[in-house]
């Protein structure tokens, strides 16, 4: 496939070029995309946190700790396509006195 330069510049052509350079010349060089999977391990921490405070921890106590819902805390730890706000994520690592690393994971799929 050999296209002049020139022609790719045009307007008409910007589209292709774009995509040639994220879709056709990639597979061509051998780059395969990396998939992974994101994940939140808020049930183990809540884990943690009740051994260490010597008290059940449930999505209750968060709530009235933190001031998130029951029921987002329930998505963000059962859903692996519930999209967790900033302000949400800065609440857990402040409850759980924890850094971003012990509230998420991630998972490299084959």
């Amino acid at each position: 496939m050999i296209i002049s330069y020139n022609l790719l510049m045009t307007r008409n052509y910007l589209p292709l070029l774009l995509i040639l350079l994220t879709c056709y010349i990639p597979r061509k060089l051998g780059f395969k995309k990396e998939s992974s999977m994101l994940i939140v391990n808020l049930k183990a921490l809540m884990e943690r946190k009740s051994a260490i405070d010597r008290k059940r921890i449930t999505y209750k106590v968060i709530e009235q700790e933190t001031g998130i819902k029951v029921l987002t805390l329930s998505r963000i730890a059962t859903n692996p396509n519930y999209n967790i706000s900033r302000g949400d994520i800065e609440k857990l690592l402040i409850y759980f006195n924890c850094q971003p690393n012990d509230l998420f994971g991630l998972i490299p799929e084959s």
